[in-house]
């Protein structure tokens, strides 16, 4: 029981890490577009 805890903790974890990733090509190539239509 304590192992499957510990799996839902890390499979959260890595979700939350996919969506930083996510936000974090998001916002590069948000700033690629605003500098590149000066």
């Amino acid at each position: 029981m304590e192992q499957n805890s510990a799996w839902k903790r890390d499979a959260r974890l890595c979700g939350q890490i996919q969506s930083a990733a996510g936000s974090v090509m998001a916002n590069i190539a948000e700033g690629f577009v605003r500098r590149s239509n000066k």
